[in-house]
């Protein structure tokens, strides 16, 4: 398939080009208007998919809920906004329920889904200066320790 614009985000700025596309992945570019296009999108803008390397959830999902639907449709759902792939993030919290979340997304991962890919895991936490911890709960915050950051990443599976 090629699809062609006006404005195509290519090496930092937007240039008239044609993409041609096969199994989801950009194979070659040709200047505007040199190969027969599939699709013209005219002046509307063509971009990378977006990845999103902080994010909590959506669709009702968060990270720490540790539930396999709610990722699920997390993942099927975003890339109708342009996200392609992701690092679900964990919020600062109880080693249990961080313990549940990385599992969730492990398992999720071996199991297989659709739409954007995640691409790992953004741990936020529990290791923060209590100083400048925010909005996290002071309760959940963890002086840094070998095992117990082992212990999260073997229930991630690395």
């Amino acid at each position: 398939m090629v699809i062609q614009s006006r404005r195509v985000w290519i090496s930092g700025q937007f240039l008239e080009a044609a993409l041609k596309v096969e199994d989801g992945k950009i194979v070659q570019i040709y200047p505007y208007g040199t190969v027969k296009a599939d699709v013209d999108y005219g002046t509307k803008r063509i971009v990378p998919g977006f990845i999103d390397v902080h994010t909590h959830g959506a669709y009702g999902f968060d990270t720490n809920d540790a539930e396999k639907d709610g990722l699920r449709n997390w993942m099927k759902r975003i890339p109708e906004e342009g996200v392609t792939a992701i690092l679900p993030t964990t919020v600062t919290q109880m080693p249990d329920v961080l313990t549940a979340a990385v599992a969730n997304v492990a398992e999720v991962v071996r199991e297989g889904y659709e739409g954007a890919e995640i691409l790992g895991i953004h741990f936020e936490g529990p290791y923060l200066d209590m100083e400048y911890k925010g909005a996290q709960p002071p309760e959940a915050i963890a002086v840094p320790s070998v095992e117990q950051f082992q212990m999260y990443q073997k229930a991630a599976n690395g």
